[in-house]
């Protein structure tokens, strides 16, 4: 019986230990949910033996990968990922934040299910950071911008781009859109089809406009942010390199002017020493010429 509760006590320590590094590890990534309106539930993803339920989300909560959100008819929420990334979940929409991929800690991927998303990615704020959304029948991968994916009952995909390009793949191969240009992925093993945006697709869009509007905003600042800490880095390390300047400056400076008065010191001590060896000299002379008249 002893043994029973020490190797439970012994297990209940490994995945304390195990969550709070998860926990941690997830933390730097700074994810927030906010509900726009309406019922928002979103689930915790737990490493312990009974999972969290769904959870009713009253404004805001920190969420990270591996966690579900979903939203019911005629509710919105919205997904931040910290300085790179603003997702709005639509209605009737099933989204999972999925954790990184083998070692690359810069790639912020979440999977759609069911429902719609518009995403803005800001590329310049995050680096090497990439964005993937997955779906039932594609993945959408982001090069810096503005787009949206849609997921119907038949697991259907639509992929619309605003903004940058995007890239839609699946095993039947993979497409390229730029703005103003859309893709419907029909099944996993049919190639994504092109079109143009449609006035239908237009309307749709523009319901958001307050939310992109919004959204664009928000990249200008933290675009503009990242360009100010930029160059404060830069003066701050010219600065150092000037002070180094100075400070090899300033020590050449005080070498050279030591340099001069220990020359200025050996140089009179040279006088002195010539000086005493010119008086020795006399005094040497005057004591063999008193020699001589002694002699005389």
């Amino acid at each position: 019986m002893i043994k029973v509760i020490k190797g439970i006590i012994l297990i209940l320590i490994v995945v304390i230990l195990l969550s709070t590094v998860v926990v941690k590890s997830f933390a730097e990534d700074n994810i927030i949910l906010n509900r726009i309106k309406g019922e928002v539930y979103y689930k915790k993803s737990s490493w312990l033996i009974f999972s969290s339920g769904w959870i009713r989300l009253t404004e805001s909560a920190n969420i990270k990968p591996g966690d579900l959100i979903k939203t019911s008819n005629g509710a919105k929420a919205e997904v931040t990922f910290a300085n790179q990334a603003k997702v709005l979940i639509k209605s009737d929409s099933k989204l999972k934040l999925l954790k990184n991929k083998g070692k690359n800690i810069n790639l912020k991927r979440v999977k759609l299910t069911i429902g719609e998303i518009i995403v803005k990615f800001i590329h310049e704020a995050s680096g090497s950071t990439e964005f993937e959304v997955e779906t039932p029948s594609a993945v959408a991968g982001v090069r810096g911008t503005l787009f949206s994916v849609k997921v119907n009952k038949e697991q259907e995909v639509q992929v619309l781009v605003d903004e940058g390009k995007v890239e839609v793949n699946n095993s039947a191969g993979r497409v390229l859109l730029t703005r103003g240009n859309m893709a419907k992925v029909s099944s996993p093993n049919n190639k994504a089809r092109l079109s143009k945006f449609t006035n239908k697709d237009k309307k749709e869009w523009n319901k958001e406009k307050k939310w992109i509007k919004k959204t664009k905003e928000w990249s200008k600042e933290v675009k503009e942010k990242k360009k100010e800490n930029a160059r404060k880095n830069k003066n701050n390390q010219g600065n150092g390199k000037n002070i180094g300047k100075d400070n090899k400056g300033n020590s050449n400076k005080e070498n050279a002017k030591n340099n001069r008065s220990q020359d200025k010191n050996n140089n009179g001590n040279n006088d002195n020493k010539s000086r005493n060896n010119g008086n020795s000299g006399k005094s040497h002379r005057g004591s063999s010429n008193n020699g001589k008249s002694k002699g005389k």
